[in-house]
């Protein structure tokens, strides 16, 4: 695994130790923050620096999926999990005390159709950053890789927009 990708995959496991909560109010009626696939990976950066667990868990799917892609495409490496220990591992890093700010940036590109599924959309990720401010630390700054935010309508209001994967792609190989 790169070593940039190491500590954002020690962070979530980290984090992910203790049990899911609540902070934020998430209203599933608002379209807002799912009203275009382009809005809903909006919402997942808001999401991370007003640390809204309930925006966070509205914006992926019940059957959403994050998959780390591994160098090479060797499968028997791939690292990945589904929204209940993402949101665990989320939450938790929400509601860390020590946490004092977090900011989540990426930088997008247009949305255009999935090569996964003819009725889902994909908003491109060219890189970005995960920053986490710790009390009396310096911050803990990730280099984001390419990603690739696969949304599709909810099935039951086909008017939202839902994360249903979530890939991350390895460094590039130098030529």
């Amino acid at each position: 695994m790169p070593e940039v990708r190491r500590p954002l995959v020690l962070l979530v496991l980290v984090v992910g130790l203790a049990a899911c909560g609540g902070k934020g109010d998430a209203n599933r009626d608002d379209p807002g923050w799912a009203a275009t696939p382009e809005k809903v990976v909006e919402g997942l950066m808001v999401a991370y620096t007003d640390r809204n667990d309930s925006l966070y868990a509205a914006l992926l799917a019940d059957d959403f999926r994050y998959t780390f892609v591994p160098a090479g495409g060797d499968s028997n490496e791939v690292l990945g999990w589904g929204k209940e220990e993402d949101l665990v591992a989320t939450a938790n890093l929400f509601r860390t005390p020590d946490v004092t700010r977090l900011t989540l940036d990426l930088r997008t590109g247009a949305a255009r159709e999935s090569r996964e599924n003819p009725e889902w959309t994909m908003v491109p990720v060219s890189g970005g950053q995960l920053r986490v401010e710790v009390a009396d630390r310096e911050p803990m700054v990730v280099e984001l890789n390419r990603q690739e935010i696969h949304v599709r309508p909810d099935p039951q209001r086909p008017d939202h927009w839902q994360v249903i994967a979530w890939y991350d792609f390895p460094v590039p190989e130098a030529p």
